[in-house]
């Protein structure tokens, strides 16, 4: 029943160069899609909105097709970043990064305010 949900929360893996998760938030009755990339990384945005947006309605349309109260919209999204800025500076916590923003998600909490001495102890 994941179409019930207003708040999809989607790991990414990079897979080059080097491999590196980031997470897309995804809040469906505001058609926002928030990026948070530990590394601000943004070269790579597009390519993950993309792939992003193409899953959401990959599994709208066929939650559509088993439930024909699930409506699949075609209008605009809205895509932003969660920061801009660096917030690793070592090339191999962005997994736990990705887990402590889940973490504070689900716990309704903003992730802005870790600090990478908090993934020490995460």
């Amino acid at each position: 029943m994941f179409w019930t949900k207003d708040t999809w929360i989607l790991p990414i893996h990079r897979p080059s160069p080097v491999g590196h998760w980031v997470l897309c938030i995804t809040h469906l009755p505001h058609r926002e899609l928030c990026l948070f990339d530990s590394l601000a990384e943004e070269k790579g945005w597009p390519a993950d909105i993309e792939g992003v947006m193409k899953l959401i309605t990959q599994l709208l349309n066929i939650a559509s097709k088993k439930h024909p109260g699930v409506q699949v919209d075609r209008c605009p999204w809205i895509a932003c970043p969660t920061t801009i800025q660096a917030l690793q500076t070592n090339d191999y916590d962005c997994g736990v990064w990705v887990l402590a923003t889940v973490a504070a998600i689900l716990r309704g909490h903003d992730a802005m305010g870790l600090k990478e001495g908090d993934m020490l102890t995460f």
